[in-house]
């Protein structure tokens, strides 16, 4: 066979993956990312769970506050609204053995909306089936992301991711505009992560001289003003100093070595960094490299033109040290790798999405090493999908509907819920 006969060849058998795929198709996509999300935790899906403060605090609350305080009582030094609504769902309108399936439905609906944006998007590399199913695979395969799970108390964190979305894609109008400003008003009102966005968000209005980007600015801004005016305590979201060797450390184990690793590796390498990030001391060679990936990455991404990689990148780099500087316990905390995955969900997103987006319009070498970097990030995700010795606490523990068939015997019986020894008390006030 000759060279161009084997060329015609691999583009045929190519093609079908370089096409771009119809509203049914782009549907189904969505539909089998969220399959997806839920063989993840196979048995919350097919079981239900009641998670940590899903029960102990949002359920509790909304048993003995009144319907506007249940609605509006801030958590840990702010409003989250979906949390609050997911445990008036729970605490008043349905039964308690019903209770155990807000969080896995809340959780599923909010997870499936980055994945919309993605399929709806106007970016021409994302509207290729190869691009689409990959950034969908790179989402659902984040290590460790179980902390973002099927429940009702992190959408806050793929809202945020929404955010990001919705700042490095082009401005929609019309209905999709306005569910694109209700996407941001709702991150504002679920929790710190989306506020970190601000300035991006006032930057991008500023360079674009865009006044559909002005009002996803005025609209996070009036979120956030909301928030600060009348439900953010900072006292009560972290006690711990501000440890600026911790948080580089942490930047680099949980965006660099934990998706590039097995767990265990990165576990071992993240442990022997931990006591000098503790005492306020990093490896100088971790810090540099570090800089230069924040600064040559960001500049090279404006300079050639990359420009919705560029904002999705720097997007990723704020929420990281941000968020790791002001994590509940400390940025120290973040080094233990099962520990506070949480607030490392977005950015590794993000920066598997960008590299992704090289990969389908990088030229010259760099497109052969994003891609190799997009399929490695897809193994090392795939391998760590089903670690049951890892996440075992998000669903081995005790039955919902035991515990709810004892209190119903002895209404003075505290459920027991999960993690272990987590419990609700559903007795009236």
């Amino acid at each position: 066979m000759s060279a161009l006969a084997k060329d015609r060849q691999a583009v045929r058998i190519c093609a079908p993956l370089l096409d771009r795929p119809g509203n049914l198709e782009r549907a189904v996509l969505v539909l089998a990312f969220m399959v997806l999300i839920a063989a993840r935790l196979p048995s919350v899906a097919l079981h239900g769970r009641v998670w940590a403060e899903e029960g102990t605090v949002f359920m509790r609350n909304a048993i003995v506050l009144p319907w506007p305080q249940a609605i509006f009582n801030p958590v840990g030094g702010y409003l989250n609204i979906i949390a609050n609504l997911g445990g008036i769902v729970a605490g008043r309108l349905l039964q308690p053995e019903e209770a155990r399936w807000v969080g896995p439905v809340t959780g599923l609906l909010f997870q499936a909306i980055p994945a919309i944006l993605i399929v709806s998007s106007r970016l021409d590399w994302l509207r290729y089936r190869i691009c689409l199913i990959a950034a969908l695979l790179l989402i659902a395969t984040v290590p460790l992301a179980e902390e973002v799970w099927l429940n009702s108390l992190h959408p806050q964190f793929h809202l945020t991711l929404c955010a990001a979305l919705i700042l490095a894609m082009e401005p929609a109008r019309g209905w999709v505009g306005r569910f694109h400003l209700l996407l941001i008003l709702l991150g504002a009102l679920c929790g710190p992560t989306t506020w970190f966005l601000l300035p991006l968000f006032v930057a991008r209005a500023v360079i674009d001289r865009s006044a559909p980007r002005a009002a996803q600015a005025t609209v996070l801004a009036a979120g956030v003003a909301l928030q600060v005016v009348f439900f953010f305590g900072a006292a009560e979201t972290n006690h711990a100093p501000f440890n600026p060797a911790a948080t580089v450390a942490a930047f680099f184990c949980k965006n660099l070595l934990l998706p590039t690793l097995d767990y265990r590796t990165a576990d071992a390498l993240s442990g022997a960094l931990r006591p000098m990030a503790a005492a306020r001391t990093v490896p100088a060679a971790i810090a540099i490299a570090e800089a230069a990936f924040v600064l040559l990455g960001g500049v090279l991404l404006w300079l050639h033109g990359q420009r919705a990689l560029f904002w999705m990148f720097a997007a990723a780099v704020l929420i990281a040290f941000l968020s790791y500087a002001a994590a509940r316990g400390g940025a120290v905390d973040m080094m233990v790798l099962v520990a506070g995955n949480r607030y490392a969900f977005v950015p590794q997103v993000l920066f598997a999405l960008v590299l992704l987006g090289l990969a389908a319009t990088g030229r010259g070498g760099l497109v052969w090493f994003a891609r190799a970097g997009v399929v490695w990030l897809l193994v090392v995700g795939i391998l760590e999908f089903h670690d049951d010795s890892i996440r075992r606490s998000f669903f081995v523990g005790p039955s919902w509907m035991a515990e709810v068939s004892a209190w119903r015997s002895n209404p003075a019986h505290l459920v027991r819920i999960l993690p272990d020894p987590w419990v609700v008390d559903l007795s009236p006030p």
